[in-house]
């Protein structure tokens, strides 16, 4: 009897220690437990990404785009605040060591209905006196470069309605001074508005679906954009015309979302009436780093255009993927002279580093028949 009590005793303080031994590690957990800490490789791309994209909605900010194709090297700064309250101001200015120069401003004003209408006014001047000129047309030389000034300014407003996140409509007016210059070729050749200077009232309206997770990144989703223009010229050089930019993107996840195929198709289509001309400098360009990438920027341009695009892509990592693309396109005079035979195309590898909602740095290498180019950008290529 006193055996069997003895052994009872010790079966019940075994049991009692192992209680108090967990009790003691839960407590233990307890203490040590603290919010999950970002790695130091987020921590680098959130700073990064508000560096670039000033994610705090007021004050001075680094501002690193391109202020225009061929500009190279371009930084500069900017300054956001709020008006009133849901509207906000943005001021920001860039200089490229090619001495490209470009000031704009908006101001968004406060929304309306609950957000889904919304007023931007928007003013923008931009200098660049080394613009790519390689002639008019699909087979244009590329040893026939030269360069042009182009030296637009412009004040106007666009109003947004989006009656749900995914379906926007809109429409803007703006008036536009274009000061274009360059020993292109002579007055006879010369091609249309060279050295007219020309002021146009612009008028636009868009229609777009768009589900995808961000503008500036995504892995899924779907864009589709069209959108109508019309340039009425106001110094009587019959250069009035109408424009058309369609483009639809497609973003397809595979093997659990690591890789992703990403499609774009876009054209645009010019119309004139009798006796007026598309100046150059407004027509439908394909060249550069978003647009046919292995041929360099303002490589083609005529009165239409073609492009398609596709890129497959991996993630090695959170904040990185890889890319392998392809890209062709061609300009036409008419859009019955489109033909298989007559699209450039190239290819490329290249790498993106991101937040999940935008590109910090694109980094391309295409190739063409004109040869390979390495392509650094701040946004996606699509």
């Amino acid at each position: 009897m006193g055996c069997l009590c003895l052994m009872t005793c010790d079966a019940g303080l075994a049991q009692e220690t192992r209680a108090a031994i967990h009790a003691r590690k839960q407590s233990e957990k307890a203490m040590s437990l603290a919010p999950s800490r970002r790695g130091k490789a987020e921590k680098w791309v959130n700073l990064a990404r508000g560096m670039v994209y000033q994610l705090e909605p007021r004050g001075l900010y680094p501002y690193l785009d391109s202020a225009y194709p061929g500009g190279n090297i371009t930084a500069g700064l900017g300054y956001r605040g709020l008006y009133g309250d849901t509207g906000s101001y943005d001021i920001r200015g860039l200089w490229s060591v090619e001495n490209y120069r470009m000031i704009e401003a908006s101001l968004k004003l406060p929304e309306i209905a609950r957000g889904r209408l919304t007023s931007v006014i928007h003013a923008k001047h931009l200098h660049a006196d080394k613009v790519a000129f390689y002639g008019i047309g699909n087979d244009s030389p590329e040893n026939e470069r030269t360069n042009y000034k182009y030296a637009p300014e412009g004040i106007g407003l666009t109003e947004t309605l989006a009656p749900v996140r995914w379906l926007s409509a809109g429409g803007s007016i703006a008036f536009t001074h274009f000061d274009v210059g360059g020993n292109l070729f002579s007055s006879r050749d010369a091609p249309a508005g060279l050295h007219t200077d020309p002021d146009y009232l612009i008028g636009s309206v868009f229609a777009q679906v768009d589900t995808r997770r961000s503008p500036g990144y995504t892995q899924t989703g779907t864009l589709f954009r069209a959108e109508w223009f019309h340039y009425d010229e106001r110094t009587h050089t019959k250069l009035d015309f109408r424009r058309v930019d369609v483009e639809a993107n497609q973003f397809i996840p595979v093997l659990r979302g690591n890789q992703i195929i990403a499609l774009r198709a876009m054209a645009s289509f010019t119309s004139v009436e009798d006796g007026d001309r598309v100046p150059f400098f407004l027509m439908p360009m394909l060249g550069g780093g978003s647009y046919l990438r292995g041929f360099g920027d303002f490589r083609f341009r005529d009165r239409h255009r073609l492009l398609f695009s596709a890129e497959y892509r991996w993630t090695p990592s959170k904040f990185m993927d890889m890319a392998l693309s392809y890209d062709a396109g061609m300009v036409a005079s008419r859009s019955s002279d489109f033909r298989l035979d007559g699209f450039h195309d190239c290819v490329g590898v290249g790498a993106r580093f991101h937040t999940p909602s935008a590109v910090l740095l694109r980094i391309d290498l295409a190739y063409s028949v004109e040869g390979p180019r390495i392509i650094f950008s701040s946004r996606s290529a699509f």
